[in-house]
């Protein structure tokens, strides 16, 4: 019975012990992240082209939702 104790607990650390390390490795950097937010913001603007020029959206909600997300690019750039 203590065998069988020591073997959980051997794997729970073990468990443990890989998902930090799998955590610490896969860390994104401020930079890389920002550059995250960029980007998905400018993909969002052009989104937000097409759907003004295919009709989907007005285009005074559209300069309002562009206007904001390149205070978002403007801020994260800074």
């Amino acid at each position: 019975m203590a065998k069988k104790i020591e073997n959980r607990a051997a794997e729970i650390v073990m468990i443990a012990l890989i998902i930090i390390i799998m955590c610490t490795s896969c860390t994104v950097t401020k930079e890389q992240g920002n550059d995250e937010v960029v980007n998905t913001a400018e993909d969002m603007i052009g989104w937000i082209v097409e759907d003004v020029a295919s009709g989907k959206l007005d285009s005074t909600t559209a300069d309002t939702y562009i206007d904001n997300l390149e205070e978002i690019i403007t801020d994260t750039r800074k």
